[in-house]
């Protein structure tokens, strides 16, 4: 698969948790080795807003959105997990994040928002 595409998935979980925090806000990416599903975990987790919980089972399907119009057309995630799946990866959200993704200082602190995670499960390469 093509770098670009990979780097479409990145770059829309960034922007996505750019415009979560606003002007104040903090984002955290993290990696960890999986050594149980050899693979690696990457987390892009923001103190933004978070997401409701009856727009999580809808927030990787085409054309969700809960942008403004103009904002957002709905596809960023939607081809986000289709990439992820093509790589033989998988892609969770969870709204709060649980603490292990934020650092203590920004938990439940009163000058953030509950936040949200984006958890992003990649195989190891292959080598050969």
């Amino acid at each position: 698969m093509a770098a670009n595409c990979r780097r479409k998935v990145w770059l829309n979980l960034l922007n996505n948790a750019a415009d979560a925090i606003g002007q104040d806000g903090v984002i955290f990416v993290q990696s960890r080795r999986n050594i149980r599903r050899q693979g690696i975990e990457i987390s892009v987790a923001d103190t933004g807003q978070g997401v409701d919980k009856k727009h999580l089972g809808k927030i990787f399907e085409p054309f969700f959105t809960t942008k403004q119009v103009g904002r957002g057309t709905g596809l960023g995630l939607s081809v986000s997990f289709g990439i992820i799946k093509d790589l033989g990866g998988n892609i969770s959200v969870l709204s709060p994040p649980p603490e292990e993704y934020l650092p203590g200082d920004f938990t439940g602190s009163e000058h953030h928002g509950p936040g949200t995670v984006f958890i992003v499960d990649l195989p190891m390469p292959r080598t050969k």
